[in-house]
């Protein structure tokens, strides 16, 4: 396998790779890895419609909040 280097990385940026990293359960450079492929994938146009159906399937049936009441408390609050 190839090896790349990073250099300069914000410190703000580093520490949020290593929260996801710890919230996945995996390596600091395991994290920045799966983020690297996936985004590969990604920037194929042709990737986006199975990644959304993909998507889609996972989150079906979940309750989600209404936004028409997330609309009516963002007018309320200002």
């Amino acid at each position: 396998m190839s090896s790349l280097l990073v250099r300069d990385v914000n410190p703000e940026t580093l520490a949020r790779l290593k929260s996801r990293a710890l919230l996945h359960g995996r390596s600091l450079q395991a994290e920045v890895r799966a983020i690297l492929e996936m985004e590969a994938k990604l920037s194929d146009e042709a990737a986006w419609p199975a990644w959304l159906d993909a998507f889609r399937a996972k989150v079906a049936g979940r309750p989600g909040p209404d936004s028409v009441e997330l609309l009516r408390e963002s007018r309320d609050e200002r």
